[in-house]
């Protein structure tokens, strides 16, 4: 009874061997108990029936183990050398491709490659990378500002995306806007809207420097039109007798800028452009290091602000620690403070080969010593040592005679 129940086993198995291996069709307790079932029923035929049955069965429940083990066996064997020439047996993962429509784009097929786009949606609807290359195109290559924001509104406003789709639409949105359109009223609503829907995240943040340099503020969304550059004429005759122009150069007042920065951002306190010139201009001209170092700090207690932002301000901070009299050890402090907030990342370990070197770094950071020199001789040169060659001094001819 055992030997027919192994028998229909091993059918069973190599049934189904050309869809998967007996590996695949049963699971490792399974094998293991089948393999334990043929060993006790060839040591019980052995005792009972004797040699010559038992080999018979041995040679049967062999070619039944060798179906149910050798698969697994060659598998685990050959699978890390055929996996390194073919890739694995891993599944590829199923994901639209956008390579045909980006190669007619470049064609200048822009027709067909918003077809190529459209196909990809029918296997994968709503993909976003698609809506916004679909958009791009419209926009861009056809011109139909129209149907791209269409396309990006119903990205934006698909319910049930992650907020990091609907952000990067609303953000090419406000971009068309104002390039295409020249509307910076909507693209403010559009920047709004991020700020109101998605608070306290990094696409927040940025819509909010955007809006701090949107028109009415300290630059302009639009591009306005470039000044002309007048060309004053002057006479063949250059030198330093003739004023060209620069003593009418504006000079800034650091004090002024100062106060409009400051202006500024109480208006928008999120705008970290402006607050990084501020703290530039408390340092030089005005020698303010306390406030620089202030508004520094105000950066760094910022939330969810990208990482390079973070590593710049950590180390300008340094920077301007290290002009201090105490300045190694106080940057050292702020480099510190880099390496716990950024743990095991390449950003650390730059901050910790910085660490090594502080004192270097602070030396470059000193003013060079202006080296006063001497007073010399106004005539400079060999000695005269024959009495042919003419003196441009003779009085101090004269001086040296008397002295000797």
């Amino acid at each position: 009874m055992g030997a027919a129940l192994l028998v229909a086993g091993g059918w069973f198995m190599h049934r189904y061997g050309e869809e998967g291996s007996a590996g695949e069709v049963l699971g490792l307790p399974s094998r293991l108990i089948l393999t334990a079932v043929g060993l006790g029923l060839t040591v019980f035929v052995f005792r009972t029936m004797g040699p010559v049955f038992a080999l018979f069965l041995v040679l049967v429940i062999g070619l039944l183990l060798g179906i149910l083990w050798v698969p697994t066996l060659v598998s685990l064997v050959l699978n890390p050398l055929s996996g390194s020439l073919t890739g694995g047996s891993e599944p590829i993962e199923a994901k639209p491709y956008y390579s045909r429509a980006q190669g007619l784009r470049k064609r200048g097929e822009f027709t067909a490659a918003q077809a190529a786009v459209k196909a990809e949606f029918a296997k994968f609807p709503g993909d976003a990378a698609g809506l916004l290359l679909l958009a791009q195109i419209l926009a861009e290559d056809l011109h139909n500002s129209e149907g791209a924001a269409a396309v990006l509104q119903e990205l934006a406003d698909t319910p049930g995306r992650p907020g990091d789709e609907s952000c990067l639409a609303l953000n090419h949105l406000a971009d068309l806007q104002l390039k295409h359109w020249r509307d910076p009223a909507a693209a403010k609503q559009t920047w709004e809207r991020i700020v109101a829907e998605f608070p306290n995240t990094t696409a927040s943040h940025l819509a909010q420097q955007r809006l701090a340099h949107l028109g009415g503020g300290r630059t302009s969304g639009v591009e306005s039109e470039a000044p002309k550059l007048v060309v004053k004429v002057h006479s063949g005759r250059m030198g330093l007798t003739e004023d060209l122009g620069a003593s009418q150069l504006p000079v800034e007042d650091a004090t002024q800028k100062v106060a409009e920065l400051v202006a500024h951002l109480e208006q928008h306190p999120q705008d970290w452009d402006a607050r990084e010139q501020l703290a530039r201009l408390y340092l030089d001209p005005l020698g303010r290091m306390d406030l620089a170092t202030d508004q520094l700090e105000r950066l760094l207690s910022e939330t969810n602000v990208p990482t390079r932002h973070v590593v710049r301000w950590y180390n300008e901070l340094a920077d301007l620690q290290l002009k201090s009299v105490d300045g190694v050890a106080v940057a050292r402090l702020t480099l510190e403070r880099l390496v716990s907030r950024l743990p095991d990342t390449p950003f650390a370990t730059q901050a910790e080969a910085r660490l090594r070197h502080l004192v270097w770094d602070q030396k470059g950071k000193q003013t060079t010593r202006t080296i006063k020199l001497g007073q010399h001789q106004s005539n400079l040169g060999l000695r005269r040592g024959d009495a042919s060659i003419p003196d441009p001094d003779p009085e101090s001819a004269e001086r040296r005679t008397q002295g000797e």
